[in-house]
């Protein structure tokens, strides 16, 4: 399978608006790649001879070191986030390692993740390696394509979704959203439209098409 199933329904609910840059800096950024990469783990397990019980799936610090790009510092951190301030990954401790679990996974409400555009187990997470943990542009740039697969129409590569409504589930100013959108466009992961027939156009107000790369079938 080229993508991988995610859990949206927290998205929805405004999880995003939790991972402020002046909260968190680099660790938020830390938190989102780990996610990305446990969403993958667990779809990929049987592919990758991952162990998975029903507590989850099997994963070292150094596994997700190497496949992060962060360091173990960082990954300690990001775990922290995830688990004890979003509430998205429930950790279990065995004599074999944590076990990490994605909050959600079962549920009916779900968005698609193009692994394969994002991933390989000899690259790693190879579509962020450019990242540098130093900019909030970057952590934008991440929830903003949460955001996107999330509000992707079905059977299509398309999300559309005005700026204001990317402010309020982000939690951030309008004036950040485009440079957020730039770094997504030089990462290769979206393209943007423009939607010159909306009214909000009319009005004064950017509304986009934005078309995500990757296979969703």
């Amino acid at each position: 399978m080229s993508w991988a199933r995610f859990p949206s329904t927290w998205i929805q609910d405004g999880g995003l608006q939790r991972l402020g840059w002046r909260e968190y800096r680099g660790g938020a950024i830390g938190a989102l790649l780990t996610y990305l990469l446990m969403l993958i783990a667990q779809n990929r397990a049987p592919l990758d001879k991952l162990s998975t019980t029903q507590d989850g799936v099997l994963l070292t610090y150094d596994f997700i070191e190497q496949q992060t790009n962060l360091s173990r510092a960082l990954v300690a951190r990001s775990l922290k986030i995830l688990v004890d301030e979003l509430g998205v990954i429930k950790v279990t401790h065995s004599q074999q390692g944590n076990r990490y679990r994605i909050v959600g996974i079962e549920e009916a409400r779900h968005a698609r993740l193009p692994q394969d555009l994002l991933y390989s187990p000899a690259r790693g997470l190879f579509a962020f390696r450019a990242l540098t943990f130093r900019s909030k542009h970057e952590l934008n740039a991440l929830k903003l394509y949460l955001l996107l697969l999330t509000f992707r129409v079905n059977k299509t590569t398309s999300s559309r979704i005005g700026y204001d409504k990317i402010s309020g589930y982000l939690g951030v100013q309008r004036d950040a959203i485009r440079p957020a959108i730039s770094h997504l466009i030089n990462l290769g992961l979206i393209a943007v439209e423009s939607d010159e027939s909306s009214s909000l156009v009319k009005s004064g107000h950017p509304f986009n098409q934005y078309l995500l790369k990757g296979d969703f079938s």
